[in-house]
């Protein structure tokens, strides 16, 4: 009897060991895109342009057989709705799940999609000559929305709330934001590199910009300056950066998948299951499962939210204390409400972690603490809350 329980607490404890890394879906194709809406999951293969559905975690697949053999490069999902771009045939829409396909193009200047993006009830394209365009009845018709849009190839398009960012070619172009729609652009590129923008990812203030060969640029002031991340990674070269909820995800060519739950302070490698350098190009998550797409025929691989850390090496990213005016220039209110008579330790730290001084130190009772900020040079900085169990941190920048 000894022998059958300690054989059952082995095998579970294999099967949980198992199960805590990366599971290969069997779906043998080259992907490029995964996105989710409600139960259904839709992968685009990208070799020949298929879209395929799955209503089950990706265990068994349906081809979208309406529109095969369109070269489709991308999907956006709007409700019921399913866009498609197919080359320079421009975009179709589905509104019965992939059964029929419609070609929407009335009013569009160019169509050689490059992207496109929802927001609402707005559904944006952006294009390879044409920049951007809008359309707010499912793409019964089409406008072009490039005020201030100073170069119009578009290479990508990121929402994040009332929000849409465009990145282009880097030519008197780069990063972008439209806060109404698209009626106006506003370049936020100071600091940026003069290379075509690959992607860009957005989390409340946090926004990010990945480079082809350059890297990965941080802001979290609207672009007034950027930050180079390219000392947290062991490779520059990127192929995928992207918020799933709050977990960020980059791919690298060269060093597999990296997880940052602090918008890019630290990260750690999120390779388990994989033995071989992986081209993830597309990243998604549902209640259940994170998912990743290859652009190689391994296809679609899943691994369990659960498996996803809480913390880095102990480092936490929670809204526990506020900070504010941030930005600031001469003076910062830091509130720790949350500590109740507890020891901690207060310090300002550079991007790298170093410490740059120790605000306040001790057994807390006090909630409010003001600290000087005017001897900082503008940019943007850390300020960590060491407790006995845990460390807590936010960004902090300054504006001169």
């Amino acid at each position: 009897m000894k022998k059958v329980i300690v054989l059952i607490v082995f095998m579970i404890g294999f099967n949980n060991l198992t199960n805590a890394q990366w599971q290969n879906c069997g779906f043998s194709h080259t992907l490029n895109q995964v996105s989710i809406r409600d139960s259904a999951i839709y992968v685009l293969d990208g070799t020949v342009g298929d879209i395929y559905a799955s209503l089950n975690n990706g265990n068994t697949w349906n081809l979208l057989s309406g529109l095969t053999n369109h070269g489709i490069t991308s999907f956006a999902l709007q409700g019921t709705n399913i866009f498609a771009c197919s080359g320079n045939r421009g975009i179709y829409l589905s509104t019965d799940n992939g059964v029929t396909w419609i070609q929407k193009n009335n009013g569009l200047l160019d169509t050689n999609i490059t992207s496109l993006a929802v927001l609402g009830n707005y559904i944006f394209a952006g294009t390879y000559t044409q920049g951007i365009f809008i359309s707010s009845d499912s793409g019964s018709n089409w406008m072009a929305v490039n005020n201030g849009l100073t170069n119009l190839l578009v290479k990508t398009l990121t929402v994040s709330g009332t929000k849409i960012y465009a990145g282009t070619s880097w030519f008197n172009g780069g990063v972008f934001v439209s806060s109404n729609n698209g009626s106006n652009w506003t370049l936020i590129n100071n600091g940026l590199q003069q290379e075509d923008v690959k992607k860009i990812a957005v989390k409340d203030t946090n926004i990010l910009v990945a480079y082809p060969t350059h890297g990965i640029y941080y802001t979290s002031n609207n672009g007034v300056n950027w930050i180079s991340l390219n000392n947290k990674l062991p490779d520059s070269t990127i192929l995928e950066l992207k918020y799933c909820e709050s977990y960020l995800f980059v791919n690298s060519q060269f060093d597999n998948v990296f997880l940052s739950i602090n918008n890019g302070i630290s990260w750690i490698p999120f390779n388990d299951g994989w033995t071989f350098d992986t081209n993830i190009l597309d990243f998604a998550i549902n209640n259940t499962y994170l998912f990743a797409a290859e652009g190689d025929p391994n296809g679609l691989w899943r691994r369990r939210i659960t498996d996803i850390p809480s913390s880095l090496n102990g480092i936490y990213s929670e809204d526990h204390f506020s900070i504010y005016p941030n930005p600031t220039n001469d003076k910062l209110n830091i509130d720790l409400s949350f500590i109740t008579d507890t020891k901690a330790k207060i310090v300002l730290c550079d991007l790298l972690g170093n410490s740059i001084k120790t605000i306040d130190e001790g057994i807390f009772s006090k909630k409010h603490i003001v600290t000087d900020t005017y001897i900082l040079s503008e940019g943007v900085y850390l300020i960590k809350v060491e407790l006995p169990n845990k460390t807590i941190i936010k960004k902090l920048a300054i504006i001169r």
